[in-house]
């Protein structure tokens, strides 16, 4: 901070397009290289997003794994939102698999004509 910038004058930066507890996890990962455990959907696709604005590939990568293993007919679609926003073909894939191999499934193809749609 060598400019005249207020975040010199005031010896801090403020963040406001990111939430506290998403920061912290993010700066969590970036101390640990791993993730912190029990984060729910929703948490997993703000870090998410945050890795992709602050071009964290290794944090992207991680929290799609994460995403992948928790995928599930009532998240599937704000995951594949997430993946096409983020344009992230590898996900959306393995959403698309999920789907046909759900879709598939006799017991369950009655409940998924709106599957991920």
């Amino acid at each position: 901070m060598k400019s005249d910038m207020l975040e010199k004058e005031e010896d801090a930066i403020d963040i406001t397009d990111i939430d506290s507890e998403t920061m912290g996890r993010m700066i969590h990962f970036l101390y640990s290289g791993k993730l912190e455990k029990d984060m729910d959907c929703p948490a997993v696709l703000e870090l998410y997003a945050a890795a992709h604005k602050y071009m964290i590939e290794e944090l992207k990568k991680e929290c799609s794994g994460v995403l992948r293993a928790m995928m599930s007919k009532n998240n599937c679609r704000s995951i594949r939102n997430y993946a096409d926003f983020f344009s992230d073909n590898e996900l959306k894939d393995i959403i698309q698999e999920w789907i046909d191999f759900i879709s598939a499934q006799p017991r369950i193809q009655q409940n998924c004509s709106s599957l991920c749609m």
